[in-house]
């Protein structure tokens, strides 16, 4: 049984960002490319801030933005752990480095400049075994004024 994690963040409106996580089987070891068939994700607009970098929400129904999208495995699966300055959580590292591309958080409207969204990015991961887990990352909207 593979433990739920809920990774949460923050990333400008329309600019790309990157999410870093370890990911491990069963036994605690991490995983591999040679592990994983296939990474799969969806992106969900759940509700909204009620200030920047609050993390106070107002939920709302979830709104799907885009879904069955997918990540190259040897692009986001790292063979071994990887411990650099973007790593905070431990001194052991992450093996799973994703970069979201600028169009998975949407543009605010500059009406609602005050009113950062929040997104749910739920990850489906297909080991070779046949095994399915997943883990979720929410994402902060902060807002820009460039090019509003």
């Amino acid at each position: 049984m593979h433990s739920i994690v809920r990774i949460t963040g923050d990333a400008w409106e329309q600019h790309n960002f990157f999410i870093l996580a370890r990911l491990e089987g069963q036994q605690g070891v991490p995983l591999n490319q040679a592990g994983i068939s296939t990474i799969e994700y969806d992106i969900w607009r759940i509700g909204a801030g009620l200030l920047p970098g609050s993390r106070e929400t107002t939920r709302s129904t979830p709104i799907n933005i885009s879904s069955g999208l997918t990540l190259v495995v040897a692009d986001t699966i790292l063979d071994s752990l990887q411990n650099d300055r973007r790593w905070t959580p431990d001194n052991i590292g992450y093996n799973f480095e994703a970069v979201m591309p600028a169009s998975t958080l949407e543009l605010i409207p500059l009406g609602e400049y005050d009113t950062p969204r929040i997104y749910e990015i739920p990850f489906r991961i297909t080991l070779t075994t046949g095994d399915i887990f997943g883990f979720a990352v929410e994402i902060e909207s902060i807002n820009l004024l460039f090019g509003k």
